[in-house]
């Protein structure tokens, strides 16, 4: 009898979820880009280039969140379901004193660090105005990732399907109140859509916490019992999380000087390169659920010491992700100047962004496969090699876009090229490690 996680139908029950709350978050970033762009190509890549730099320290959060994620996993598969609930409360103490810490050095680099790298003036005053709000919505943000932590760990995804939508309607909503002052508010452009991320972030830890603390069955998981921060807990998750934070905070570190490249290209550089990474992210979504799933599957197989299983369950998780792949394709290559008139009705904008979309369109195939077999490595508890694995990528990555971007000064679509090489790179070794490497005892 197969194995109920190598089995399609359970696949899906836990990926779909998922890929609701992906679809959902990018559905507003892509509004975000969208109403922006009515403002102004200097608003439109100052809250993209700003985000970046938001979620540096979010993906630091999300890095402990999704070591947490693979503990709770492991303990799940092993159906030590009891440790659970004292793994979630260890997590919120950590994420909160985070987020306090976040606020202060996402402000202090808005004032002493973009400055120096940020060209234009505009787009400087811009971006901070937009930090000076959003900065304070990342006690809300790290707070729902310790809950969906504990939602994939223990393969209890479909809660994100119902309360992700609601926030993200929420959004999306307050954006268009917010940036236009529409309905008597007030008229904010980016510092409105800072707001409203907050606002609806906050509405949606609130509804993340009363579902959970009137879960059916949560006394199995001994959620909410009081215990007061214990570090010697937090010190052992770190071991597992650590490696995944600095993955983290290494991969959009090298996505802010992408972007700052880019701007010092020219403001339309700039815009054309926010839609296309919008647009990516957004046909990428499937995939990411599907890559979180490989986490929390491989996590849970592993608890049952069932790593026999897990490259029967690569297998699937390529096919699936590849299929949606090319179902997706078409958006980015045959109806490219139809999907971007949901950015811009400006012919020239859309134009100069088609050859650098059609440039992602082909990465997209490497980047599933990379994607799979990299969350592979996390859920099995190797973080540490994860990140020798993102590190060497990256560098390599990073001298492409330096040479080809500040020395050649080579044209948009040769930078985009960059993505074959970093997600290239990083599917050749992650194969490598899964074929020859000693990880089927990997202990948590």
């Amino acid at each position: 009898m197969t194995h109920k996680f190598l089995t399609y139908k359970h696949i899906f029950k836990v990926s779909i979820p998922i890929i609701i709350s992906g679809l959902s978050v990018n559905i507003v970033n892509i509004t975000d880009t969208i109403f922006l762009s009515h403002i102004g190509e200097i608003a439109l890549g100052a809250a993209g280039n700003a985000g970046i730099l938001y979620y540096i320290f979010v993906l630091l959060g999300m890095g402990f969140s999704s070591g947490a994620q693979i503990i709770m996993g492991r303990r799940n598969g092993a159906k030590e379901y009891d440790k659970i609930g004292s793994l979630h409360l260890q997590t919120i103490y950590f994420l909160f004193f985070a987020s306090i810490l976040f606020i202060g050095l996402i402000k202090l680099s808005a004032l002493h660090f973009l400055p120096v790298i940020v060209s234009s003036g505009d787009v400087l005053e811009q971006i901070q105005l937009y930090l000076s709000i959003r900065s304070w919505g990342i006690v809300f943000t790290l707070g729902n990732l310790a809950f969906i932590a504990f939602y994939i760990g223990t393969t209890r995804t479909r809660i994100l399907g119902i309360i992700t939508p609601a926030m993200a309607g929420l959004n999306i909503v307050l954006d268009y109140l917010l940036i236009f002052g529409e309905y008597g508010m007030p008229e904010m452009g980016v510092e409105g859509a800072a707001l409203a991320s907050n606002i609806s972030e906050g509405c949606g830890l609130l509804a993340m916490f009363l579902y959970t603390l009137f879960l059916k069955g949560k006394e199995e998981y001994r959620l909410f019992e009081w215990e007061l921060p214990d570090f010697k807990k937090i010190q052992r998750m770190l071991v597992t999380a650590g490696p995944i934070m600095v993955q983290n905070f290494v991969t959009l570190t090298s996505w802010f000087a992408f972007f700052s490249i880019i701007e010092n290209l020219g403001e339309r550089s700039l815009a054309v390169s926010h839609i296309v990474r919008s647009l990516y992210m957004f046909v990428m979504i499937p995939v990411f659920g599907f890559g979180d799933a490989t986490n929390t599957l491989v996590s849970n197989l592993m608890g049952e010491h069932r790593s026999d299983l897990i490259f029967s369950l690569l297998k699937r998780m390529g096919i699936i992700a590849l299929l949606a792949n090319v179902a997706m394709l078409p958006f980015l290559v045959v109806f490219a100047d139809t999907t971007l008139l949901v950015f811009t009705q400006d012919p020239e904008l859309i134009a100069a962004t088609i050859p650098s979309l059609r440039v992602v369109a082909g990465s997209m195939f490497v980047f599933s496969l990379a994607l799979i077999l990299f969350r592979a490595i996390t859920g099995i508890g190797r973080t540490r090699e994860a990140l020798y694995i993102e590190v060497i990528s990256i560098a390599v990555y990073m001298t492409y876009i330096y040479y080809v971007g500040v020395i050649l000064r080579a044209s948009l679509p040769v930078v985009w090229a960059s993505e074959y090489v970093y997600f290239g790179l990083m599917l050749l070794m992650a194969f490598l490690f899964l074929r020859f490497a000693k990880w089927q005892e990997t202990k948590l």
